[in-house]
């Protein structure tokens, strides 16, 4: 799978333990397509929520410590 515009290395982008899309009206229905390739393809646990109502949210980012890492798509 081929991610244009990310600027991370392999072992950077094997690290990513979860994935926020984030997207308001039709590209909301596209971030739900989005959620089921990354989840099926890549095994990675995706969610899409609306950019409107997101940015009201204090979401859970998992442990600082743990080295796990986090992808947001606008």
């Amino acid at each position: 799978m081929r991610l244009g515009g990310l600027n991370l290395s392999d072992d950077e982008l094997l690290k990513i333990d979860r994935i926020v899309i984030t997207a308001c009206g039709t590209s909301w229905h596209s971030g739900l397509i989005g959620e089921y390739m990354m989840e099926e393809l890549a095994r990675i646990p995706t969610e899409v929520e609306y950019a409107s109502e997101f940015r009201y949210r204090n979401p859970n980012r998992g442990r600082a410590d743990a080295g796990g890492r986090h992808l947001t798509v606008r």
